[in-house]
């Protein structure tokens, strides 16, 4: 949902960091990996019959407040916002109807959408939008500080900060040549200067679906070779090398010969894999702890950013590799098990009912993929293992360890379960304080020792 972001991004307006590299991070993260066009990325396809469920968060900060932004990862619109109070705004015409819960549960409408009609009149009217790093900022401080509907004049205020934000992250997010232009106002040293945008190469009656449907067309033309751009006699032939320059990330749009939308959605979910544990169609190869496991890499691209930015994924110009990739950080069961969720979305073992003597097995993996988790940027499992780990027993063998982590990551509820374990008696607390685990937690988090220490005294004054 809204709410649930597959990933976040942020960016501090009061720092000196290339903003044209923030957005190329966005179009690594939302492109589907096995799907390109013109060395393009390409969203993955809207889900039929469904409420859109892919959504990513970017959060802008200014010296003053920050501000977050709800936009889908399947066509890039922008839902609505999140101001400082914590009440979520949702580009909408007036209220939702009883059996309509609009995009953002919760959400409160601001009476307008998010179209360039609502917000300045029209797409010719974009080109008048005033620009920069101050600009960008004084819309963050506004909408961050909204906490009401207001009158007519604060409506207004809304629509013209909104109308920055759209150009200044989700058109830059589309084309280069305006993140090129958004990238050079935001640049450290043009910080008091505004600019606006000027669509040298895209006239505003042509948009974004039209350059995407162009490019995906010329995939299908007959007789293309790798790298050209059509026949020559093509009368788009000059459109398409004109798109080709302008687009930075395609929107998914089904074309005569192309891929149609329900094979590129199983592309993107690795459906076409089943669950990988046969190693049908696998292009690489991990050894761990001497055990090799299949896999494929535009799958495990597409659910992790650590993967997505692993060397070996765009190697090889898309065939198998030969040499195996070495995993030295974790162990072949807990590995298997990551990748599983991976390509399927569930760990069985959470959800099997097992005899008390395994539950100790059960505890272990989910620490040791909770740590994998924090490791690969998988979110979901990380909620998956904190809960589980939350809900279940702590055992001697993974209590150090466990603590070390859940203080490490800011797990109140798991760091206090893992305590009151540890010195719930003199007996635990030896068990524990003589495992690897204890001196890990010695090593990386030092300043818990003081925090058990006097959770022992603690209980030693109550049992007094």
């Amino acid at each position: 949902m809204a709410t649930a972001p597959l990933f976040t991004v942020a960016f501090d307006l009061a720092s000196s960091d290339d903003y044209g590299a923030f957005l190329a991070g966005i179009r690594d993260r939302l492109g589907n990996p096995r799907h390109v066009s013109h060395d393009r990325p390409v969203l993955p396809p809207v889900e039929p019959g469904v409420p859109p469920r892919r959504w990513f968060h970017v959060v802008l900060r200014t010296p003053a407040s920050a501000l977050t932004l709800a936009t889908r990862a399947d066509n890039l619109y922008l839902a609505g916002f999140q101001s400082a109070d914590g009440t979520w705004w949702e580009l909408s015409h007036g209220t939702f109807p009883s059996r309509c819960r609009g995009l953002i549960p919760g959400a409160v409408p601001l009476g307008f959408r998010g179209t360039y009609r609502d917000l300045v009149g029209g797409a010719r009217e974009v080109a008048n939008v005033a620009l920069g790093r101050r600009r960008m900022a004084e819309a963050v401080d506004a909408l961050a500080a909204r906490t009401g509907s207001g009158g007519a004049a604060e409506r207004r205020l809304a629509k013209d900060t909104l109308a920055v934000l759209l150009l200044m992250v989700h058109e830059a997010t589309r084309f280069l040549d305006v993140a090129a232009t958004v990238a050079g106002l935001m640049r450290p040293e043009a910080a008091a200067e505004g600019g606006t945008i000027m669509r040298c190469s895209t006239s505003p009656d042509l948009g974004w679906r039209y350059w995407s449907c162009l490019l995906l067309s010329a995939d299908s033309w007959p007789m293309r070779h790798a790298g050209d751009l059509g026949p020559p006699a093509h009368r788009n032939k000059e459109w398409v090398a004109r798109a080709a320059a302008t687009v930075g990330i395609l929107l998914f749009v089904e074309v005569g010969n192309g891929i149609k939308a329900e094979k590129a959605l199983r592309l993107f979910h690795g459906n076409l894999c089943g669950t990988g544990s046969d190693g049908a169609g696998a292009d690489i190869t991990f050894l761990v702890s001497g055990e090799s496991i299949p896999a494929h890499r535009y799958v495990l691209a597409g659910k992790s950013a650590v993967f997505l930015r692993q060397r070996f994924i765009g190697r090889s110009g898309g065939k198998k590799m030969t040499c195996p990739v070495e995993v030295t950080d974790m162990d072949a069961a807990s590995f298997k098990a990551m990748v599983h969720f991976i390509y399927t979305g569930t760990v069985p073992e959470f959800d099997q009912q097992r005899p008390a003597v395994a539950e100790e097995s059960v505890a272990i993996l989910a620490y040791r993929l909770l740590a994998a988790a924090h490791r690969y940027e998988l979110d979901r499992l990380k909620v998956l293992c904190r809960r589980k780990l939350e809900s279940g027993a702590i055992f001697v063998d993974m209590a150090a360890e466990t603590l070390a982590l859940a203080e490490q990551h800011g797990y109140r509820r798991l760091k206090a379960k893992c305590i009151s374990f540890i010195v719930q008696t003199p007996e635990t607390l030896n068990a524990v304080l003589a495992t690897e685990g204890y001196r890990h937690l010695e090593a990386s988090c030092p300043s818990m020792l003081t925090e058990l220490l006097k959770s022992v005294h603690g209980r030693k004054k109550l049992m007094n």
